[in-house]
């Protein structure tokens, strides 16, 4: 009986959790800007975060406010890479050359896999786009989600090295800029359900068959006492 109860449990825990996903997220801006991003300034603005659960990163996004003077940036591209602490050592997903000109916010739907505790850096670039043009600067803002570790930039010649910056000595009100990300947990296989189901089945038909077991062995000793009584009676 106690298995069949557990079985049982497991079974409506299934059907009654949905699976929900993570958002983590900065706090409130505090009315600085980060300048300059563009082509031909820093071209490398992000965040580093750490993963708060395993799972798809869905998405994130990341804010770029029009410059105080000049054309805005034309062209950029989001990506997210493992971080090694100081840089990159690769790409793990990059978007495609998007148009910058009319947005401020720029969402990416990445669907990367991610590990529990691990640092990541999502990022806006124009690294390597000779067409782009024009700058922007980046809103910041408090720190929000404890898993949001700090704004990074890079005005490096090579976006695969050790020389990006991360101003975590800075003024706190500095480290962080406007993010936003979104993770999903990892799903449960589809079987598993049914699987728990079909346990609870067995442990509900193994329960019926122990239970009519013992209500027949009952009827037989029952019977033969009767046997026996009336048999002696006879006998008398």
């Amino acid at each position: 009986m106690k298995k069949l109860a557990i079985a049982c449990a497991l079974t409506a825990a299934f059907a009654a959790s949905p699976v929900r996903a993570t958002t983590i997220s900065t706090g409130a801006l505090t009315g600085g800007e980060w300048a300059v991003f563009g082509p031909q300034a820093t071209q490398i603005y992000g965040e580093v975060f750490t993963a708060p659960i395993s799972g798809n990163l869905s998405s994130f996004t990341l804010y770029l406010d029009p410059p105080n003077f000049g054309d805005r940036v034309s062209a950029l591209y989001g990506a997210v890479s493992t971080w090694n602490g100081a840089g990159i050592n690769s790409i793990a997903w990059q978007s495609s050359t998007i148009s910058a000109a009319s947005s401020t916010s720029f969402t990416f739907s990445p669907n990367l896999s991610v590990t529990a505790g691990q640092q990541y850096v999502a990022f806006l670039s124009a690294y390597g786009l000779p067409s782009s043009f024009g700058i922007g600067q980046m809103p910041i803002a408090a720190q929000g989600s404890s898993f949001i570790d700090g704004f990074t930039f890079c005005g490096c010649n090579s976006i695969f090295t050790s020389a990006w910056s991360w101003p975590a000595s800075a003024t706190p009100a500095f480290n962080w800029v406007e993010f936003s990300a979104t993770i999903d947990p990892t799903p449960l296989p589809a079987a598993l359900p049914l699987f728990a189901t079909g346990i609870g089945g067995l442990g509900l038909l193994g329960w019926r068959r122990k239970r009519a077991f013992r209500w027949g062995l009952k009827a037989d000793v029952q019977k033969s006492t009767f046997d026996e009584g009336g048999l002696t009676k006879s006998m008398g």
